[in-house]
């Protein structure tokens, strides 16, 4: 009814107030933590300075050094929260969902970055028949490519022979299932529960957006995501999307 509509979607600008507020006064943490080491830095070469220290020098190249890898930290920090944020509403139409999972898997698989026979990534794709399913195509790209790299990634930093399985099928209750599997170290117990929040991260480079835009897509398109640990080491993420597409939530 328009009524239940009209309910639906208010709380649905709510959620998304909500989610933006927190991404918000995270990028705010984030970004005071860079300017903590470039206050120093300035402040230190000023003190030098003013007594004529011939230390300035010295420190001149460090200390700049210094403000230029936290302002470009800066810089990446407000780049992802401006991808975040303009993250539109999705645009379904009925999309071969096997066929966008074997072009990221293909792409993935021809990784220009392995070298040698070794160090060769080996990505799959295992797939059972399923209907047509109304979803944004691009937005699907999206969310196969991040895990499967987040595969690579994590399988990579500790073994030679990094594998991700990306699988596709039927579930119950008119609905599909993504499943993205890889064999490296899995997620670790005091990461487990933040895993899809803004800016949790265990690497080195990068923001940790890419699972919180992953599960704002999937929300979006009426569907749910989870991680558990493989039973023989690794990690897997599981996406369960309704057939149907996004619900009325505009």
């Amino acid at each position: 009814s328009w009524a239940t509509w009209r309910a639906t979607s208010r709380l649905a600008a709510t959620e998304r107030i909500a989610a933006r507020r927190e991404v918000a006064r995270q990028v705010a943490h984030e970004i005071k933590n860079p300017l903590a080491p470039i206050r120093a830095a300035v402040e230190t070469l000023r003190r030098l300075r003013a007594r004529d220290d011939p230390a300035f020098d010295e420190y001149f190249d460090e200390a700049t050094h210094t403000v230029l890898e936290e302002v470009h930290r800066i810089a990446n920090i407000v780049t992802e929260f401006t991808e975040f944020s303009r993250l539109p509403a999705p645009n379904p139409e009925p999309i071969d969902l096997t066929a966008v999972a074997r072009s990221v898997v293909t792409l993935h698989a021809s990784s220009p970055e392995a070298s040698g026979p070794l160090r060769r990534p080996l990505v799959v794709l295992s797939a059972e028949p399923i209907p047509a399913v109304w979803a944004d195509r691009d937005q699907m790209v999206q969310v196969l490519t991040n895990l499967v790299q987040n595969g690579l990634d994590a399988a990579s930093s500790v073994r030679d022979d990094p594998r991700v399985v990306v699988s596709v099928g039927p579930l119950p209750g008119d609905r599909v299932r993504l499943v993205v599997r890889d064999n490296g170290p899995g997620v670790s117990a005091e990461m487990e529960p933040r895993l899809f929040e803004p800016y949790a991260t265990t690497k080195d480079k990068g923001t940790g957006l890419g699972l919180a835009i992953v599960q704002r897509i999937v929300f979006e398109h009426g569907g749910e995501i989870a991680y558990r640990a493989a039973s023989k080491g690794g990690a897997v993420f599981e996406i369960a999307l309704p057939i149907s597409g996004p619900p009325l939530l505009k």
